[in-house]
């Protein structure tokens, strides 16, 4: 149930920015991030770090204001209630959430050449 929530309020932000045309938020492969560190250069990777992240209502809260804020941007009327409708949907639901780990976050420090 609370990745289904999780999954949830994830799927209304990237919805709602894309019906509105907007930009949707992209988290990017620690990969890639030091791929492009070490191509541009001028920076050194001295340490990366992976954590598992803890998903909490608050930050849940967060997206759905994003959800909403993005809602508000859409044209069709009768899209942009329905996506109004399942913020205030989901949050009714996170009331109940309780603090959830999933996934991965990670941390790249590096040192100035």
């Amino acid at each position: 149930p609370s990745d289904k929530v999780v999954l949830d309020v994830e799927a209304l932000g990237d919805a709602a920015a894309l019906l509105s045309q907007r930009t949707t938020y992209r988290e990017l492969p620690m990969a890639w991030v030091v791929q492009q560190v070490e191509r541009v250069g001028g920076f050194r990777v001295v340490a990366t770090k992976t954590f598992t992240m803890i998903i909490t209502a608050a930050s849940l809260r967060s997206q759905l204001i994003f959800a909403r804020a993005e809602a508000e941007h859409v044209t069709d009327a009768e899209l942009k209630r329905a996506l109004l409708t399942r913020v205030q949907r989901l949050q009714v639901r996170l009331e109940t959430f309780r603090p959830h780990h999933r996934g991965l976050s990670y941390a790249v420090m590096l040192e100035r050449l």
